[in-house]
């Protein structure tokens, strides 16, 4: 029999996107995978979005366990909503964004390759963007200076190991998470964006590995729920963060970068952040990393892949700019260590 799997929705005010919503749910109730739950979470909603889900949830019968929050606890506290919630004796936990439509097959491929290896902790496939132009994720990894990238040219058709599998939609192995942390999932500190790379690397900095497998799994709406100013400071708030756990070369001088040129990167782009909004995010960012570090966490980026550039390249070229290659990935491995909607309204 398949291992048991629970699959993580969280909603939030997505009555903008609600077509790629529905289209999302119908693509899970066709999901081929016989022994798995689904969760759906709502994130504290205010847009009438949820009563829309629970319709379509009933329209086309697809049964779910529904948790509504009262607030909007980020992607972090939403999924780690679900993670608490989840089946016990569920192996795996399959995160689908609410903009993210599976592959009918998608579920059953994750599984069985994370079946094949015991040391792989988190894997994800390639995901295409809503129009099947181009890739939006074929495996996610950082670079010295903490710097996320999605896309690499000159991709294999072999699997690869990645630093982080990208939480639109990906696997996680239950028990390597327990162990390595305990029962939750992402770190609430971070609220949103970047908790992903960090829970990659803590998998691999405690003898896991986390994989991409060259299989399309399916296609992603990229940011239609996030505002582009509320996504410019959560990054700067939460790589100033991970700069303080996550130990590369470059942690002494991205002190000097992020004062100087990531703020002249800023205010020349159209997602700029004014000078207060941006000292804001710097000083949140500290507080968070030392909230963090109060936890136990303490990584080192080299026991992961990531990519390598020269020196100067990585500290005076804004990230947009680069492109990556199979060439610019150093490292990477490391031993192991060893019915009907229910719905329940949740205090948080």
């Amino acid at each position: 029999m398949k291992p048991y799997i629970t699959i993580i929705w969280l909603n939030y005010n997505s009555r903008k996107i609600i077509k790629v919503v529905r289209e999302s749910l119908s693509a899970i109730k066709g999901l081929d995978y016989p022994n798995c739950e689904l969760i759906v979470i709502d994130n504290g909603s205010t847009d009438n979005s949820f009563k829309q889900v629970i319709e379509y949830l009933g329209r086309i019968k697809l049964k779910a366990n529904i948790l509504r929050s009262n607030r909007n606890l980020g992607f972090t506290g939403g999924n780690n909503l679900g993670y608490r919630y989840r089946n016990p004796y569920a192996k795996y936990v399959a995160l689908i964004n609410s903009d993210l439509i599976p592959n009918s097959n998608s579920l059953t491929e994750l599984v069985d390759h994370m079946e094949s290896d015991e040391e792989t902790g988190a894997m994800q496939g390639i995901i295409l963007n809503y129009d099947m132009t181009k890739i939006d994720s074929s495996g996610d990894y950082l670079d010295e200076a903490l710097r996320p990238y999605s896309k690499i040219e000159g991709c294999s058709t072999k699997e690869r190991y990645i630093t982080y599998a990208d939480g639109s939609y990906c696997i996680i192995k239950v028990d390597a998470v327990r162990r390595i942390q305990g029962e939750y999932l992402f770190d609430e500190e971070l609220f949103a964006y970047f908790e992903d790379p960090l829970l990659g690397v803590k998998l691999w900095n405690y003898g896991y590995k986390v994989k991409s497998i060259p299989i399309i799994v399916g296609r992603h709406l990229r940011g239609p729920s996030s505002e582009t100013q509320f996504k410019s400071y959560q990054t700067v708030k939460n790589r100033t963060a991970l700069h303080q756990v996550v130990y590369t070369k470059f942690g002494n001088l991205y002190f000097y970068r992020t004062l100087v040129l990531e703020f002249l990167y800023s205010l020349l782009s159209v997602r700029s952040l004014t000078t207060s909004s941006y000292v804001k995010a710097l000083k949140e960012g500290f507080m968070t990393g030392s909230m963090l570090r109060r936890k136990g966490i303490m990584l080192n980026l080299y026991k992961a892949p990531y990519v390598k550039f020269p020196v100067l390249k990585t500290l005076l070229t804004p990230r947009r700019k680069l492109r990556i290659s199979v060439n610019d990935i150093k490292g990477g491995r490391v031993e192991a260590r060893t019915p009907k909607a229910n719905i329940r309204q949740v205090s948080s």
